[in-house]
């Protein structure tokens, strides 16, 4: 492996790569960096404050932004500009996926700490339970979400979210992914 240092003249609050060619760095400035293939880059003004979280479409065509604030931003990474802004109605947006080529964003509702997902623009789904903070993680595929409620993890898949299957953990994590069938967590 090679390794490549970068400036960002700014601290680093997250990151997300696509294969080999695509990296992703977000900034504590709300600043988005991109690099393909490790050659230039590009600096993308996207939040006021911290980017929180950074998520590629599997097509590499897109790319999901969730800054802490009221927003999460759609970049058409093709060319660059926004295509999609979606704006927060009494939500706290916690993290992104893709499923079936459409962002899902999940999501807890700050007036009763109860989550859910958008789906698109306009369409919620709201799930059966109440966050124990804001663990909420969607599998890279989009087709799983995974939530810590009381002490265990709850894997719901997208395909039925009202289904779900409970993993006992004895300590309560500080992050986890899920991975693509649902079946495993790190």
């Amino acid at each position: 492996p090679e390794l490549v240092i970068a400036k960002t003249f700014a601290p680093v609050s997250c990151l997300s790569a696509e294969g080999e060619d695509l990296i992703a760095v977000g900034l504590e400035t709300g600043k988005i960096i991109l690099w393909r293939e490790l050659q230039g880059s590009t600096t993308m003004r996207a939040h006021q404050g911290l980017v929180k979280s950074l998520h590629f479409a599997p097509d590499a065509t897109h790319l999901l932004s969730i800054g802490y604030g009221d927003r999460i931003l759609d970049w058409d990474i093709t060319s660059d500009p926004i295509s999609e802004e979606r704006r927060s109605d009494g939500e706290l947006f916690i993290t992104a996926s893709f499923h079936n080529g459409q962002p899902v964003i999940a999501y807890a509702n700050n007036d009763d700490g109860f989550c859910g997902l958008r789906l698109n623009i306009g369409k919620r789904q709201k799930l059966p339970l109440k966050l124990d903070g804001d663990l909420i993680r969607l599998s890279r595929n989009g087709q799983f979400l995974a939530v810590v409620v009381g002490g265990d993890i709850r894997v719901f898949p997208m395909s039925d979210p009202s289904s779900y299957k409970t993993v006992l953990i004895e300590h309560a994590p500080i992050d986890f992914i899920v991975n693509n069938d649902g079946k495993q967590l790190l």
